[in-house]
């Protein structure tokens, strides 16, 4: 029997990964995910959320654009995030 030149899980990753990088997306090596990971088991980049989170969330009142607070950033981040104790 002759093993297959490509894994499964690699042929169906790849697609996914490059549709990702298509959207916008960036790809992280193993190494940087970690070097932004808060803790090992952790699975969110905090870090990384908590700036997306100010990039992109603005409410607009009276004709001004405001970012959220401090505060209400953290909150969002502490919501999101899943700890894994």
């Amino acid at each position: 029997m002759s093993k297959p030149r490509q894994s499964e899980r690699a042929s169906s990753q790849l697609p996914a990964l490059d549709l990702l990088q298509h959207l916008g997306y960036k790809y992280l090596s193993p190494e940087e995910a970690t070097s932004l990971r808060d803790n090992f088991y952790n699975p969110v980049l905090t870090k990384v959320l908590r700036q997306q989170l100010e990039k992109i969330n603005k409410y607009e009142y009276k004709g001004k654009l405001y970012s959220f607070s401090d505060h209400n950033l953290d909150k969002a981040v502490q919501d999101l995030d899943i700890t894994f104790d």
